[in-house]
């Protein structure tokens, strides 16, 4: 929402898209170990590159079988999504923006389907620009 308030102002953004949890199945073939990428029905619509988001396993309290060393049922990354959908995890910002290979998190292939929901977690209000009177 755009404000300007007499001699100054700035814009805000919220992202919206992501309010709700992505749930989705995931089956072993989603995930390529070797280019270190995943994918889920419905990511391209729902998440962007740089997003930090929360993936939970919902069908048991069994772990979160995706990344390679992981032993929770949940965990927090930031993404880098391809132009189909594909999805690398990363430990920081930076390198999702990036996006390369070499500094994605190894995945592990999951022994058997898993449900699970991704929800960003980074939806906040963030200023895009502040406008100065000329």
């Amino acid at each position: 929402m755009p404000t300007y308030l007499g001699s100054g102002g700035f814009i805000e953004l919220k992202r919206t898209s992501m309010e709700h949890s992505l749930n989705a199945s995931m089956v072993p073939s989603d995930v390529n170990t070797s280019r270190k990428r995943f994918s889920v029905t419905g990511v391209k619509s729902n998440i962007i590159t740089g997003d930090k988001v929360e993936i939970k396993r919902t069908d048991s309290t069994a772990n979160l079988e995706l990344v390679s060393g992981h032993s929770a049922n949940d965990g927090s990354w930031f993404v880098h999504v391809d132009d189909i959908g594909g999805i690398r995890l990363y430990e920081t910002f930076a390198l999702a923006v990036g996006g390369t290979k070499a500094s994605a998190l190894a995945l592990a292939v999951p022994s058997a389907n898993q449900d699970i929901s991704i929800k960003a977690r980074n939806t906040s209000y963030r200023p895009l620009a502040r406008i100065e009177e000329y």
